[in-house]
């Protein structure tokens, strides 16, 4: 075991600065938002790391190679989840990119084949290196999306890693194959193993820049089923405003004819039920939500007409604090998709409390609100999360896009039931 370490030399201590480069390469969008303080202290790291797991160790063993690209992987996911927040699942999934990116050109066209021949060592290096700086950047630029707010669940991380992964097992296994057996191998079984070794280099990055585009092709879906809505949302509010605006006109046009009539009943001794009908007519127009914005009093008004209607009754005590931190389709996504969910699970046979509660304040520097609804049954959970139970189209991404919005304002959310109630609680911080 001992003849798998060794004392590194000059050549290794550059390739742990070449690391440093290829990593501040690769991330530098999510370097660029870190001060020089942190950059240092995370070049510091990799570097430490990286000569930890490479410096001293011999690249002459298939199982130790695999599990020395393991352990870098591994080290750069936790790097990206502490450093700079990413969810775990997507920091090991560019972690993974990021390492086949720079490894997976290693050995290609410059195997001992060749190289021995026609190339010098520190020449090889220089090639090995300006080539892996070239696959970085071309995978960075056009395909891998880093995106502070971007959330992978468990298919996608195996579906964009699996096929990558295990091309480059067998491309390594191939090159360790050909290095024990050169001696042994005709120069055309050589050149045929090369070649194999070559396509499966090349293989690895198709299949890595291919699962970006697919996730990309999603997310666009996503955005865009997410904007329809959007859109759909304001016309349902512009509708309810109109529509109020034409009841208040109304009652302003009809006000003369129920004062002659007034007039008229006060002789009969009448006056009591007719002003009853005209409170009752009047009650639906007169009805305001004033929340201190704009677009939330309209979203709230118009959830509680459709509550209204379906039988259900909505309590919204919201007192929003000044200011654009967040943006209209941002409130309407927090807001609507949860009163949304509400009104799903309080309109459902069994439910006695048909009322749903929207409360909400800024709190010590936060915008915290809850939305209350009371449920039969029970929820189901999968992942700390619960479930959805409709079928078809795309449904549950209610609470993805919330959460999307509030990790990208650094905010978060809770989900708690007791005694047949379900508790939505978020927060978003208040800018000072």
């Amino acid at each position: 075991m001992s003849a798998l370490f060794h004392w590194p030399n000059t050549l290794t201590i550059l390739e742990g600065f070449f690391y440093i480069l290829e990593f501040a390469l690769f991330f530098r969008k999510l370097c660029q938002e870190c001060s020089w303080e942190q950059r240092l202290l995370l070049g510091a790291a990799n570097f430490f790391f990286y000569f930890l797991i490479f410096g001293c160790v011999e690249f002459t063993v298939f199982g130790v190679v695999l599990l020395l690209h393991v352990l870098m992987a591994a080290i750069c996911a936790v790097f990206l989840w502490f450093f700079f927040g990413l969810q775990r699942q997507y920091a090991l999934f560019l972690a993974v990119v990021f390492v086949l990116s720079r490894s997976v050109w290693n050995a290609q066209i410059l195997t001992v084949f060749f190289s021995e021949k026609l190339l010098s060592g520190w020449v090889q290096r220089v090639v090995n290196f300006t080539m892996r700086i070239l696959l970085l950047l071309v995978m960075q630029q056009w395909f891998v999306r880093i995106d502070r707010a971007r959330t992978i669940d468990r298919r996608e991380l195996f579906v964009g890693l699996f096929p990558g992964c295990a091309m480059f097992v067998a491309r390594v296994g191939i090159y360790h194959y050909c290095y024990y057996l050169k001696e042994a191998l005709s120069e055309e079984a050589q050149n045929v193993f090369l070649m194999i070794s070559v396509f499966l280099a090349f293989a690895v990055l198709v299949s890595l820049a291919a699962s970006e585009l697919y996730f990309a092709y999603t997310h666009s879906r996503e955005e865009l089923v997410q904007a329809e809505n959007q859109l759909d949302l304001q016309y349902q509010m512009f509708t309810e405003r109109r529509r109020s605006d034409e009841q208040l006109k109304g009652i302003y046009h009809d006000m003369a004819n129920h004062l002659n009539m007034l007039h008229s009943l006060a002789k009969d001794g009448k006056i009591q039920s007719y002003i009853e009908e005209i409170q009752a007519e009047t009650k639906e127009a007169m009805e305001d939500v004033e929340t201190g914005n704009t677009t939330l009093d309209l979203l709230l008004r118009q959830k509680a007409r459709v509550c209204r209607e379906a039988g259900l009754v909505l309590e919204a005590a919201v007192r929003f604090p000044p200011g654009d931190f967040l943006s209209q389709r941002e409130i309407c996504t927090l807001f609507a998709n949860c009163i949304d969910n509400a009104m799903e699970a309080a309109a459902k046979e069994g439910v006695e409390d048909r009322t749903i509660r929207v409360s909400g304040s800024e709190r010590h520097g936060w915008l915290v609100v809850q939305i209350e609804n009371s449920f039969a049954g029970s929820v189901n959970w999968k992942n700390g999360q619960p479930t959805t139970s409709k079928q078809g189209g795309v449904h549950g991404y209610g609470l993805k896009n919330m959460d999307a919005v509030l990790k990208a304002h650094g905010g978060m959310y809770s989900i708690e039931t007791k005694e047949g109630r379900f508790f939505l609680t978020w927060m978003v911080p208040v800018p000072s």
